[in-house]
């Protein structure tokens, strides 16, 4: 039995669904980055959000804290167009329908590489100082008084510098007074000191990222079968009663535990067979811990780029 296939029409259909197919290669990369720079860069936030903050329990219950930085993260992307036709049979006589199907596979292909927060990148990133750098952004918390930088020879001087109007203000006037300032200055320069400075001068001793982080640890809360089991340290005053860090830490950072997942959590971690997370309505400590994280990022500034010393391909 003779089978044959439509004339023109059916070729022409053939040809504009393979063009169709190859031309859309052609703007595959565009489309992927579209869709997936979005996804992959929510991820990374929330992974390290959760990182961190894992740490942060670790650190309540005198664990290890432990990190590993995603140093890298590659894909690669790929489209195989496919085409089939399907003619059905009949008379002789009669001309033969052709079917003609057009689709592709999109297929992508990522890999991330991880490598240990160690040595002397631990060391500087974690133990050392946070820079009065680090910190300018954070302490412009009023619109009378702006924190920034002055140049002296080759260096930036930090400097604060308060406005006309602030110095009648009853909080320039005791903060003047707290730090043995000369009073009337619109300006007073910003050094790294153990003492309070005076004068003209302000002195600012920082705390490591890792003394932040053993503070703020204190912000935890533990299940009482935790606390009975001695599975955490218990601060004491000097009359034996209990301290209650909430009275330093609760204006800061709150972070909840509970046995349930909770539901409305702006970042959570399992840990210990609990939950911790921090509430997402709880705003201001949801901004001290976005602080923590820039902090983080800051002290990484500058450092050479992280060995990748474990690289996974993620299968589809």
């Amino acid at each position: 039995m003779a089978t044959r296939l439509m004339n023109t029409p059916s070729k022409l259909a053939a040809f504009l669904a393979v063009a169709l197919l190859l031309g859309g290669c052609t703007n595959l990369g565009p489309r992927a980055l579209q869709a997936g720079r979005a996804d992959y860069n929510e991820v990374l936030r929330d992974t390290a959000d959760a990182q961190l903050l894992s740490n942060l329990v670790r650190l309540r219950y005198r664990d290890r804290p432990y990190y590993l930085e995603v140093s890298a993260v590659t894909t690669q992307f790929s489209f195989s167009p496919q085409l089939s036709a399907t003619a059905g049979l009949g008379s002789p006589q009669i001309e033969q329908d052709v079917l003609v199907g057009a689709g592709g596979v999109y297929q992508e292909q990522p890999t991330v590489s991880y490598a240990p927060l160690q040595g002397n990148e631990f060391a500087r990133r974690l133990l050392s100082p946070v820079t009065l750098d680090s910190l300018v952004r954070r302490l412009q918390v009023r619109d009378q008084m702006t924190i920034g930088f002055r140049r002296d020879g080759a260096a930036d001087q930090p400097v604060i510098m308060f406005s006309e109007s602030a110095l009648a203000s009853p909080e320039y006037q005791r903060l003047v007074s707290l730090l043995s300032l000369e009073p009337g200055r619109r300006e007073y320069r910003v050094a790294p000191a153990l003492r309070a400075g005076g004068g003209d001068v302000v002195g600012i001793q920082t705390r490591s990222l890792n003394g932040m982080l053993y503070y703020l640890a204190h912000a935890v809360e533990v299940p009482g079968e935790h606390l009975s089991r001695g599975l955490v340290n218990v601060t004491r005053r000097e009359d034996g009663s209990e301290f209650d860090w909430r009275d330093l830490t609760g204006g800061l950072i709150q972070i909840r535990v509970s046995k349930e997942r909770p539901a409305q959590a702006a970042v959570r971690v399992r840990y210990r067979d609990h939950w911790f997370d921090i509430d997402d309505a709880d705003l201001d400590s949801k901004s001290t811990f976005s602080l923590l994280a820039q902090l983080f990022a800051l002290q990484a500034g500058g450092a050479e780029g992280l060995r990748p010393v474990l690289t996974l391909p993620v299968g589809g």
